[in-house]
């Protein structure tokens, strides 16, 4: 899978694709996605991880939330927080 093996470049734009098509499937890969080394990656996996809405995305999301490098990045922290929003409003929580 292109979000496993690609280079950064194909890594976001697998993340991107996924989170548009939506399948459950994806989320797996999304989910380890989370702790790329690069940013876009993470950012792209955060979004979709929202944009699919499965509950199995939570406790990854709220981890990748504490990491030192999430943290100190804006975008992907926001995204992050979108995603939990969004997952939240799924479930009732």
């Amino acid at each position: 899978m292109a979000l496993e093996n690609g280079g950064r470049p194909v890594r976001e734009r697998a993340a991107e694709a996924l989170g548009r098509i939506g399948d459950p499937r994806a989320v797996d890969p999304l989910i380890e996605a989370l702790e790329d080394e690069y940013a876009f990656v993470r950012y792209f996996s955060a979004r979709a991880l929202g944009e699919i809405g499965d509950h199995r995305a939570m406790r990854p999301l709220k981890r990748a939330k504490r990491r030192k490098e999430n943290k100190d990045n804006p975008y992907v922290l926001r995204e992050i927080n979108e995603a939990l929003e969004k997952l939240e409003s799924h479930t009732g929580r």
